[in-house]
């Protein structure tokens, strides 16, 4: 599912897959483990053409986590399934955490 690498105090996670309710849980632990012990995690996507409120959730929960935290969270790659999902449930994902979206 994921591979972490560490750099300069932060982890990234690389993220292959659909992310819904199936897959949150695994993920929740992971992430939960790096904001206790890291400054931050930019969490890479890859092949995610699924994504489902479950997986929103997780994600809006964590960037809560991190800000409280004063930690950083970042999305970075395909994130084109969880914007489709944040529009359709109404939720504006920069108030959440910082988008790198893949470059075409």
């Amino acid at each position: 599912m994921a591979e972490t690498i560490h750099k300069d105090g932060n982890v990234e996670i690389e993220y292959m897959g659909a992310l819904t309710a199936l897959q949150v849980s695994d993920l929740r632990e992971k992430l939960a483990d790096h904001f206790r012990k890291t400054s931050g995690v930019t969490l890479i996507f890859s092949e995610t053409d699924e994504c489902d409120s479950l997986g929103i959730q997780l994600l809006c929960s964590a960037g809560k986590t991190a800000a409280a935290s004063d930690k950083s969270f970042v999305l970075k790659g395909d994130v084109d399934a969880i914007l489709d999902m944040t529009d359709r449930m109404g939720l504006v994902p920069e108030k959440y955490f910082t988008l790198e979206k893949k470059e075409n």
